[in-house]
């Protein structure tokens, strides 16, 4: 008997799952707002696009190109301490004077007066002539000196 029962309360509960499906597939299908938008044909739409000629007076500005701004070492004094990773590079005093980064009898790295500079380029253990040659610099552009005949980075 409760087995009759379940099956009545199934299927009661079944034609009303159906009956609310069929009502809310008729209220879909007849949606006046769906069925508008369902019969009406599809859009066309033309764009007209019109160029003037560019006028002759009227030429915008250039960007303004801004300059890089490199910053130039402030002038060193000799004596004054410098960091070990400016040793060997050369550097301008105030007056115009190059100096360079070397230790030279202290513990501390401190800027120089040398001797002239030729402008040349040479190796380190290259030879050269003391009685000629002073300083000059090696590939990369820092400090070497003649020490008698070959070129050194040091006394």
């Amino acid at each position: 008997m409760a087995t009759r029962h379940v099956t009545r309360i199934l299927v009661a509960v079944a034609v009303l799952l159906a009956v609310a499906v069929a009502v809310a597939v008729t209220i879909v299908l007849m949606d006046p707002q769906r069925s508008n938008d369902a019969a009406a044909p599809p859009a066309t739409v033309t764009v007209s696009v019109t160029q003037s000629p560019p006028s002759q007076t009227e030429r915008p500005d250039p960007p303004a190109v801004e300059e890089p701004v490199t910053e130039e070492a402030p002038p060193v004094v000799e004596g004054s301490e410098c960091s070990d990773s400016e040793v060997r590079t050369f550097q301008t005093d105030a007056s115009g004077r190059s100096l360079v980064c070397g230790y030279s009898g202290r513990p501390t790295p401190h800027w120089l007066q040398h001797g002239d500079d030729d402008g040349s380029v040479h190796n380190v253990g290259d030879p050269c002539d003391s009685s000629v040659d002073r300083v000059s610099r090696d590939p990369s552009g820092l400090f070497i000196m003649c020490g008698g005949s070959t070129w050194v980075t040091h006394p």
